[in-house]
């Protein structure tokens, strides 16, 4: 299935184009005709063709481009709002540059998590392998030594011999196990309220990963109201842009006189420091400027919660690896260093 047009990179560098066009003064239907020459993608060609026809016909932009799917909800609401505020040019690029952030942010996630993923593959497939093919055939080559018929093989040697049975039985049913449980959490979270606010906050309670999905959660709902509050959006408004249940519950309490950093404090899980930074905006009318620096701040952060993780992660890795493979080979050779000591003059 094809996905939206508005997940493609390029779409985002054209409306960046965009942005910069507009920023010089050139009128909309020019920059957009500019656009659409440039553009080297045949389905963007048309998208901004049209898009040009109809900003021609009257058509405001954020309407054109949310008829084709170039926007999602939270985007054409701030595109709009900065069309009714003049500041379109500044509200494109805004957006382009939040989802280049948030981009770089979640590119460096997918790294920190893929690096354990790989090495822990390899270790599987090492294991895997010593323990399918090459145990077996020690076993087997044990079981034709004349010396050590009729006595036990050493301990660890016995166990790793038997794992085999053990791990498939176990893998299977692990696996059947897991995939069961998984596929019924998320259809109970794609079904129920609750259940999505009770797995959110189970997966925010695991040790590491719990804080990073949550900083990373925060900084996308900071940057989001803050690019509201700059196009001219009220508060209660700009805080139910956050599809979160917290945040809607917020916007509420806000929009019922509440003071917005003594609000923040009843949310499931409030960040001291942003609750910090929303008091100081408050008491200097600064809301949109504090927004955008505990953002930067929880970037920070994060990044420096990755970059640790990296640090103590690799060596961790790749000791165990090399702990579980010494073991299996210690395992398989210490019959022969049974045989070994019998042989030996004196014995």
């Amino acid at each position: 299935m094809k996905r939206p047009l508005r997940h493609e990179p390029q779409l985002w560098q054209d409306l960046d184009r965009l942005a910069r066009l507009l920023a010089v003064r050139i009128p909309l239907d020019r920059a957009v005709r500019t656009i659409a020459r440039q553009s080297r993608r045949d389905d963007l060609r048309s998208l901004w063709e049209g898009i040009r026809q109809e900003v021609v016909n009257g058509t405001a932009l954020a309407d054109a481009l949310r008829q084709r799917h170039a926007l999602g909800p939270t985007a054409y609401t701030l595109v709009r709002a900065g069309e009714a505020s003049g500041r379109v040019a500044e509200t494109l690029q805004r957006l382009v540059q939040e989802r280049r952030s948030l981009a770089r942010l979640r590119q460096q996630v997918v790294s920190a998590a893929a690096y354990p993923l790989t090495v822990g593959a390899l270790a599987i497939v090492i294991v895997t392998t010593l323990l399918t093919f090459v145990a077996p055939q020690f076993a087997e080559v044990y079981r034709q030594i004349p010396q050590l018929q009729g006595q036990p093989l050493p301990w660890l040697t016995r166990t790793v011999m038997g794992l085999p049975r053990v791990l498939l039985v176990g893998g299977l049913l692990g696996l059947t196990l897991g995939s069961g449980t998984v596929l019924t959490l998320r259809q109970l979270a794609a079904r129920s309220t609750p259940w999505q606010a009770r797995l959110q906050q189970w997966s925010t309670a695991l040790p590491w990963w719990g804080r990073t999905r949550q900083l990373y959660t925060l900084i996308q709902q900071l940057q989001t109201t803050a690019s509201a509050l700059s196009v001219g959006l009220s508060l209660p408004a700009s805080l139910r842009l956050n599809a979160a249940p917290e945040w809607q519950q917020l916007a509420e309490r806000v929009q019922a006189g509440r003071r917005l950093s003594a609000a923040y404090l009843e949310t499931a899980q409030p960040d001291l420091t942003v609750h910090s930074l929303l008091e100081v905006g408050e008491e200097t009318h600064s809301l949109v400027e504090r927004f955008a620096e505990a953002a930067d701040l929880l970037k920070e952060e994060l990044e420096a919660r990755l970059n640790g993780l990296k640090t103590w992660l690799e060596p961790a890795l790749l000791l165990g690896l090399a702990t579980v493979v010494g073991m299996l080979v210690l395992a398989v050779f210490l019959p022969v260093i049974q045989l070994l000591q019998q042989a030996a003059p004196g014995r």
